[in-house]
């Protein structure tokens, strides 16, 4: 993305940033924020001089705001410069709007290489391929994206498959579902014989899994084997298997509910956790009720609620620190403390008026007395023709003001004449020996029919003291007038005079109201070196602080009879943190609940307490009644594939043991039925 930019842009700091460094917003003079907009380059240099390295930073407008602009600072490699009201801010190019563009245009094709026009008469229109638009939308609908580095599979693998698949963690097992947990037929390890209710009796009476016989407990016994011809020819390699090592490694069966608990296992399934972490409170969730939870009740019911109050004096050292803050209501108030704008600066409103001296014109007493004007302010008397000066009194009345005196060498009349006179024109033509004569008002040169008056000298003139007759010349009267009138010329200028602010020392003065007059560059920097009236320190900040801490009567009497509680011995006994992890934990046992044991655990019969009636286990009763009384006999059609073993075997003393285990010290003939 480009930057943006705006030809013959640019303006003056009106609020400096604060630090004047690093601050991120400044205010514009009024009517100089109008064009700026977000991500333009600016560049902030000092009035009146040249933007180089040393003395400009570039930043990078972010946004605007009326005349307030925020700025990423000292961008590009610039140095960050401290900014000051007057500052220029300059929007134009940098190097990175150059190279910008030259990193877009970088590997775009010149002239030379663009190839030459090609011949594409009798070739599709555009027409023809927008009318195809909709038909090859239509075909690529139905297809599937071309993966890179993948191919399709004559299989349907869907997303399902693939989340379940995704979801099962290394090494995962089949978790059990909680009737799997409950059903007996899926347990492990062993149980006593007591914790079955009944059973030790019926066992008793049944023969153990493991006897044996003697032949005289088998009817038939020895013409059974004797006339079984597979007895001496039954050996390992009359039975056999193709996948015989598979098999013999094979050391627990798969069965068909093993397959249906490995289809069962559902999509996102994880490895079943190990027993510390199945065992750990930490990873148990749901609650439990208060109640269950021994003497929880008791030590919740000795603790403060949650939302609780306290008094200030429940609170060492809180009045103290009460007592040394400024109340609310004096803030902004009479005798109080100024408060501070969003800007960080004393509101105008809680300043003195600064006094600069204004100008009235009035026509009488009344309206001179009623205006609202400071020391120095100047009032101007229409009727009297006077002016006056404010002395800054507050009686309210004529006396607050003084009348400015005028010189005392002025022209008091003309030719007898005072207040406004009309000094008419010297008419020429005059020869010598003639006299000015008024004729009808009108001044006129002719004969001295009367008196003859001597013409005054130049200082005579001048002076205006001679008190005897003499004839004025024209150049003697405007010696005179000249000599005589108060004003002679104002700041250098005489005729028609009309002043600028520049002419009477008030070049740098703006006439603007009291509100909009900016705080001069050398008071804004005085203020920026100033705390603010409402600020804060830290204790580092206090050079006494430990001191007067120690020595305050508050921390000196805070001992253990000052802070207590009603379970002190409950607190006093605790001897680790409660932290935030175990406040977890606690939530997040559920009501009631008691620790949960590992899978291996729960199914662990050694584990089960209590009793279980014979009833309570499917099918173990019938199993029972099927079995013969621990002393019984069996004929040899009891016995399977005895009689056939028996028919290979020839007459004689043969000794058979039936069970689980090889008999100890055979014989040459004897026969052991493995009846596992």
């Amino acid at each position: 993305m480009f930057d943006t930019h705006v030809n013959l842009l640019s303006g003056t700091v009106h609020t400096a940033p604060s630090p004047a460094t690093s601050g991120e917003t400044l205010i514009l003079m009024p009517g100089d924020g109008a064009r700026f907009e977000p991500n333009m380059p600016v560049t902030l240099c000092p009035p009146e001089v040249s933007p180089r390295f040393d003395n400009s930073e570039i930043a990078y407008v972010t946004a605007v705001e009326g005349r307030q602009l925020t700025l990423l600072r000292a961008q590009e490699g610039s140095l960050a410069m401290p900014v000051d009201a007057g500052w220029q801010v300059i929007a134009g190019l940098t190097a990175k709007s150059l190279t910008d563009i030259e990193t877009v245009l970088e590997g775009k094709a010149d002239r030379s290489e663009i190839p030459a026009p090609v011949d594409i008469s009798g070739k599709a229109d555009k027409s023809y391929v927008d009318s195809q638009d909709g038909v090859l939308t239509t075909a690529l609908d139905g297809k599937v994206d071309k993966q890179a580095g993948k191919t399709l599979s004559s299989n349907d693998y869907t997303n399902d498959e693939k989340d379940k698949l995704s979801g099962i963690a290394a090494g995962a097992t089949q978790n059990m579902p909680d009737a799997a947990l409950r059903d007996r037929a899926t347990h492990t390890g062993s149980q006593p014989i007591s914790s079955v209710t009944g059973l030790q009796g019926a066992l008793d009476w049944k023969a153990a899994s493991s006897h044996t016989h003697t032949a005289a407990n088998i009817s038939n016994f020895d013409s059974a084997v004797s006339a079984n011809a597979d007895v001496a020819a039954s050996t390992s390699a009359r039975h056999t298997h193709g996948n015989k090592t598979v098999l013999d490694n094979t050391t627990a069966s798969f069965t068909t509910g093993d397959k249906s608990k490995l289809d069962g296992v559902a999509p996102g399934a994880t490895a079943n956790d190990t027993d510390a972490n199945l065992k750990s409170r930490s990873n148990h969730t749901g609650t439990q009720a208060i109640s269950t939870v021994s003497g929880l009740q008791t030590a919740l019911d000795g603790k403060a609620a949650s939302g609780h109050t306290h008094t200030i004096a429940n609170v060492s050292g809180l009045q103290t620190a009460l007592d040394a803050k400024v109340a609310s209501t004096l803030l902004g108030a009479n005798n109080g403390v100024a408060t501070l704008d969003a800007g960080g600066k004393v509101n105008q409103s809680q300043l003195p008026s600064i006094t600069i001296t204004e100008v009235f014109t009035v026509a009488t007493e009344a309206a001179m007395v009623a205006l609202v004007a400071d020391e120095g302010d100047v009032a101007i008397r229409t009727d009297l023709n006077k002016s006056f000066i404010h002395n800054g009194g507050t009686a309210g009345t004529a006396a607050d003001w003084s009348e400015l005196l005028t010189p005392t060498a002025g022209v008091s009349s003309v030719n007898g004449q005072t207040g406004a006179v009309t000094v008419s024109a010297v008419p020429g033509g005059g020869s010598e020996g003639q006299v000015l004569k008024v004729v009808s008002g009108v001044p006129a040169w002719g004969a001295d029919n009367n008196t003859t008056y001597t013409a005054p000298s130049q200082a005579e003139a001048e002076a205006g003291t001679a008190t005897t007759s003499r004839t004025f010349t024209a150049q003697r009267v405007n010696q005179a007038i000249q000599a005589l009138a108060p004003v002679k010329s104002v700041a250098g200028k005489t005729g028609a005079v009309t002043l600028a602010k520049a002419d009477v020392g008030l070049g740098s003065v703006d006439n603007t109201a009291d509100a909009d007059k900016p705080i001069s560059t050398a008071t804004q920097t005085a203020l920026d070196g100033k705390a603010s009236t409402t600020h804060t320190h830290t204790a580092a900040q206090v050079t006494d602080f430990e001191t007067a801490v120690s020595a305050n009567t508050n921390v000196t009497a805070n001992t253990a009879a000052r802070h207590s509680h009603s379970n002190k011995t409950v607190l006093d006994a605790t001897t680790a943190s409660f932290l935030s992890a175990d406040r977890t934990k606690l939530d997040g046992i559920a009501t009631g609940a008691t620790a949960n044991s590992a899978d291996a655990t729960l199914l662990n019969r050694a584990n089960h307490t209590g009793t279980q009636a014979i009833s309570t286990v499917t099918g173990l009763q019938t199993a029972l009644d099927g079995k013969a009384a621990s002393s019984h006999t069996h004929s040899i059609a009891n016995v399977t594939n005895l009689q056939a073993t028996l028919d290979g075997k020839v007459n004689g003393t043969v000794r058979i043991t039936v069970g689980t285990t090889a008999p100890t010290s055979p014989s040459v003939n004897d026969v052991w039925i493995d009846v596992n």
